[in-house]
């Protein structure tokens, strides 16, 4: 009987029915409840919904606990950041999360912020103190090529000359991506990963887009969709002529 329960309020989230939800908090289900593996407040904070995950947190959840299972394995921060959901973040840390906290030996939610060129995610998180060094976020938001990110690390105290973890800083970065073509070396890097996928998923379609940010640069994407519907793929935005420029004057001005 509780196995039943401890799924179905995890099924509620999922299914993003906060009136269930907040029904069964009331009536003493824990706010902490698992299905197989997995808590209901990663499920909302994968989910971006905001409203479910002020819900548990306000009914007791531990934003710090770990979810491992089918439906996803980290902290409900991680994710949250991983995704750019700002509001959820904020309210995470608000209710306690930590924003250091590593949900393995490489990703804490800053990095995942930085690597997907989230900034308005990132600044929610180093606003809360978050260390704009560990695991040197500098150098996924500059492989990105998220200018604004890379901005926002530095206004916190970001040492630009960090080494992550292949041992490069973030200008061998950023000159090494200004002097390619951006899009020809995402269609290289899927074409590559689609023939590593069992034996090559015969009939992959490689395309491209482009996408104008505010930032005046682009997003570029690059898709490899299957016949069965699945599909792979990468995305970089263009900013990292204008990042080399910006750690080189601030390395001249230090």
């Amino acid at each position: 009987m509780l196995a039943g329960v401890l799924e179905t309020l995890v099924e509620s989230v999922a299914a993003g029915d906060a009136k269930t939800v907040a029904t069964m908090l009331e009536n003493g289900v824990p706010p902490d409840s698992r299905h197989d593996g997995t808590t209901a407040l990663y499920t909302a904070a994968v989910a971006g919904d905001s409203a479910l995950v002020e819900l548990l947190l306000r009914a007791g959840a531990d934003p710090n606990l770990f979810s491992a299972g089918p439906g996803g394995e980290g902290t409900p921060l991680c994710a949250a950041a991983c995704w750019g959901y700002a509001d959820v973040v904020r309210s995470l840390l608000a209710h306690g999360a930590d924003p250091d906290q590593a949900e393995d030996e490489w990703w804490t939610p800053l990095r995942w912020a930085a690597a997907h060129g989230h900034e308005s995610a990132a600044r929610v998180l180093l606003d809360a103190g978050a260390n704009p060094d560990l695991k040197a976020p500098i150098g996924d938001a500059t492989r990105r090529g998220s200018v604004g990110v890379v901005k926002a690390l530095l206004e916190h105290g970001a040492d630009p000359d960090e080494a992550d973890a292949e041992g490069q800083t973030a200008l061998q970065l950023a000159e090494w991506w200004s002097g390619k073509d951006v899009e020809a070396e995402l269609v290289a890097r899927v074409d590559l990963l689609v023939g590593t996928l069992e034996h090559g998923r015969r009939g992959a379609e490689l395309s491209t887009a482009r996408t104008q940010l505010a930032d005046g640069t682009e997003l570029v994407s690059v898709q490899a969709t299957f016949p069965d519907g699945s599909a792979t793929g990468s995305e970089v935005q263009t900013g990292h002529a204008r990042i080399a420029a910006l750690l080189r004057a601030r390395r001249r001005a230090a």
